[in-house]
């Protein structure tokens, strides 16, 4: 009995460090470039046409990256 106690609590600190380990993610690594393309967009409105696509390309760079992370993130294969 004591050894299926210990086994669940091992699992809800291990369930716990990857939910902290993914919000980490969810806040650093998705929203904080999301902001940085929203950022991006809305300066380029305000510019001239060679400025706007300096910018646009930075949001395009960025918006690929941050697809790949979600696509790493939905990849569950890795977790055991």
């Amino acid at each position: 009995m004591w050894r299926i106690v210990a086994r669940t609590r091992q699992s809800e600190r291990e369930l716990q460090t990857v939910q902290q380990h993914y919000s980490s993610i969810l806040f650093y690594d998705l929203f904080g470039p999301l902001m940085t393309i929203r950022d991006v967009v809305h300066n380029a409105q305000n510019l001239k046409a060679k400025d706007q696509e300096a910018l646009l390309d930075y949001a395009t760079v960025l918006s690929e990256q941050l697809s790949s992370k979600v696509r790493g993130m939905l990849d569950f294969t890795h977790i055991e």
